[in-house]
């Protein structure tokens, strides 16, 4: 062997003993608790962009390509699980930890965590919440094929002008189906493999028929979907195996996306579920130490089912106590050699947590029991592990507009709690939230539930809340 070839060797050998485990995290509170583990013996990144929202994200190729150089995943779950499908898509092996999986807790239910027992109260409002897509049991989870939506895979289609020009039938199921409109008539064949009940999932307002043309066309029932952002009508039909002509219609552009699933995987979404609001009424102001939650017994959520469960678990940083040792394993099983170094920067980590509670504690005790209105979703951790009232969310679903059936209520819900705030969040729009402010009568401030930009660390993050929080309440306490 020559010296070149040997200053070559080298060189292979040195990168590959020194080379660095890629952590990919979906949003910023994860980012940075891998960083505070890592240290700078990992390189961690993130999907997400800072001042985006986990529930509107659209990833991109570059995503993926990224993705493919893994060692380890992380996700939250619930909200990021997007990040599966681009798992998939990029053919990476590497492993996955999901940390609301993995915690040993009470979930709360999607909107368990609200006093608002006159907007559920099935005997007084059955009638109007059957007519409210916000309230509609007959809703279909569309949480299957969520990744499928972001992710593929993805069959491209130009839809014709006339049933004469169909060529080839698509098929298949789990995909995403990439159909080109031409602004007039819109058709398109697809083949039932068997004889089976298929769900069309399509992420705009569209109309869509089917049939053979013979026979005419038949318009299919539009339903409302649950749990994905990127997915907001379904289409149920029962199809014998066979080809079949659709028509699509009434979209808001030149494009739509449709995937394609067995009715069999989807559950009606039971947005109603009232037996767990005492459950958590009871809960709303413990007071248990840092460990506490940790101690549940792990039946509480030993069927890793989200369905219903609201997946904010990084605001409490109980459990994010909790999640650090989980993630220091999963990072030492990918980089061994580490472990003494990711062990000792893990015990720091779970310390300053202790610490950070125990100071929010202290400081938000002096508004316990206060109202408390979010605009979204993000806070009912947060709110039951620091005593806050969380009266309504004023956007129960980021990205869907409240029905202005919920509007009145949620106004009604605010006016008789005495709140004189609600809150925004930095990655929504101010403009719905600036609305509903003046109409209640009520002041505005700004949370931040993910972070990044100018909010780089996880301690910072809860403290910025906790400050805004206070200072929210304080300054309405002057009025």
């Amino acid at each position: 062997m020559n010296v070149r070839s040997l200053i070559v060797t080298a060189a292979l050998l040195f990168s590959t003993a020194f080379a660095q485990p890629t952590i990919v995290t979906s949003v910023h509170p994860y980012y940075d608790l891998m960083r505070q583990i890592a240290g700078t013996d990992a390189e961690v990144v993130r999907v997400l962009p800072p001042g985006a929202s986990p529930h509107t994200f659209d990833p991109t190729p570059r995503d993926v390509r990224q993705i493919a150089g893994a060692d380890l995943v992380v996700i939250n779950g619930g909200l990021d699980e997007w990040l599966l499908g681009l798992v998939e898509a990029s053919g990476t092996d590497a492993p996955v930890v999901e940390v609301f999986e993995l915690l040993s807790f009470q979930p709360i239910q999607g909107e368990d965590h609200d006093h608002g027992e006159d907007m559920h109260d099935d005997d007084t409002h059955d009638d109007e919440h059957h007519d409210d897509a916000l309230h509609d049991d007959a809703a279909i989870d569309a949480g299957h094929a969520c990744a499928h939506m972001e992710a593929g895979p993805i069959d491209e289609v130009t839809a014709v002008a006339s049933t004469d020009a169909l060529g080839t039938s698509l098929s298949g199921i789990h995909r995403r189906l990439d159909v080109s409109l031409n602004g007039g008539e819109n058709y398109i064949r697809y083949r039932a493999d068997e004889a089976e009940t298929y769900v069309f999932f399509a992420d705009r307002a569209l109309s869509l028929a089917y049939g053979e043309v013979a026979d005419g066309l038949e318009p299919l029932t539009a339903q409302t979907t649950s749990n994905c952002d990127a997915i907001t009508t379904a289409f149920t039909v029962d199809l014998a195996a066979g080809d079949y002509i659709f028509a699509i219609s009434d979209a808001d552009d030149n494009f739509a996306r449709l995937v394609v699933e067995h009715a069999d995987e989807h559950d009606h979404d039971d947005m109603h579920d009232d037996e767990h609001h005492d459950e958590h009424h009871d809960d709303m102001h413990d007071d248990d130490d840092a460990h506490d939650e940790s101690e549940h017994d792990e039946s509480e959520h030993d069927d890793h089912s989200h369905e219903g469960e609201n997946p904010h678990v990084w605001l409490d940083p109980v459990l994010m106590i909790q999640a650090v040792p989980m993630l220091r394993d999963a990072l030492i099983d990918v980089d061994p050699a580490n472990e003494a170094l990711y062990t000792a920067n893990a015990d720091t980590l779970v310390e300053s947590l202790e610490a950070l509670h125990a100071e929010l504690s202290e400081q938000l005790a002096a508004v316990a029991g206060a109202p408390f209105v979010p605009f979204h979703d993000a806070w009912p951790y947060f709110a039951r592990r620091y005593g806050l009232d969380l009266v309504v969310e004023i956007e129960p679903f980021p990205g869907r507009e409240p029905s202005p059936r919920y509007l009145a209520e949620a106004l009604d819900l605010i006016a008789a709690s005495g709140a004189t705030v609600i809150f925004s969040e930095r990655q929504l729009p101010e403009n719905s939230a600036r609305v509903v402010a003046d109409a209640a009568g009520v002041d505005l401030y700004v949370l931040d539930p993910i972070g990044g930009g100018d909010i780089e660390s996880y301690q910072d993050l809860l403290r910025y809340n906790a400050d805004v929080i206070l200072n929210a309440f304080s300054d309405s306490a002057r009025r």
